[in-house]
């Protein structure tokens, strides 16, 4: 039994090392959500992909699509907040914003 259960541990250890998932996900109330459509009704584009919440990479990839000349203040908000991953939270930029 005791062979069995070392086994099992020696088995599952690497599968439970690598389960983590890195991503970051920005918050369905995150004030990032709404300058991002507002940039895009400013461009007179559709707005971007309603199903949320948006990893900080796909957030990053939805605004790559609008220029940064449309709105420098809202891009610059959007910007901030995705680009803070490790020192602030995105809540906390878009509080500094307002």
């Amino acid at each position: 039994m005791r062979r069995f259960s070392l086994c099992l541990i020696i088995l599952l250890l690497p599968v439970l090392l690598f389960a983590y998932n890195a991503q970051k996900v920005i918050p369905l109330e995150s004030c990032v959500y709404s300058a991002i459509d507002t940039l895009y009704l400013l461009e007179g584009k559709a707005l971007p992909s309603t199903t949320r919440p948006w990893t900080v990479a796909e957030t990053e990839m939805i605004l790559s699509k609008v220029s940064e000349q449309t709105s420098p203040e809202l891009y610059a908000i959007v910007e901030r907040a995705i680009g803070e991953k490790g020192r602030l939270s995105v809540d906390e930029m878009c509080d500094m914003a307002s």
